[in-house]
């Protein structure tokens, strides 16, 4: 029954220990979880984002996923706000621990589900999913 497994938990991401919240509403990191970071990473600085991936890591069981949508650093409609571009989300994940399943231009996918594409981020925008494959051992954070 989806409505025993799915539950939302209103968190503040800035405010350290988020996480001792989601154990308390009954998250359990023995079990496969979508972690959905939709519009949030570029938002983000390296060390915010680094401290994420880490708590997401160390709480995700094996087999659990990152789905993300990251902006490249060539996008045009990126603001002052945007902190965070990458053009290989898979190397951001990978040394939490999680291994790329697919990593696609945001339009392409927009396309594959018959949505309006903006042609200005067709190639700007990507969207990936990545499973966790082992547990946290040693982070080397990618440079820029």
């Amino acid at each position: 029954d989806q409505e025993k497994r799915v539950k939302h938990v209103g968190v503040d991401l800035s405010v350290p220990g988020w996480e001792d919240e989601l154990l308390a509403q009954g998250f359990q990191k023995e079990a496969k979880t979508v972690w959905l970071l939709e519009g949030l990473t570029g938002y983000l600085t390296d060390e915010e984002l680094k401290q994420l991936l880490g708590i997401i890591s160390e709480s995700s069981a094996e087999s659990s996923l990152i789905i993300a949508t990251w902006i490249t650093p060539d996008n045009p409609t990126k603001l002052g706000m945007h902190r965070f571009f990458t053009n290989d989300p898979s190397a951001v994940v990978k040394p939490f621990g999680f291994v790329e399943v697919d990593v696609s231009p945001l339009g392409k996918a927009g396309k594959h589900y018959n949505r309006n594409v903006d042609t200005k981020s067709f190639h700007t925008y990507l969207l990936s999913c990545h499973r966790k494959e082992k547990r946290l051992l040693n982070v080397n954070w990618p440079s820029a």
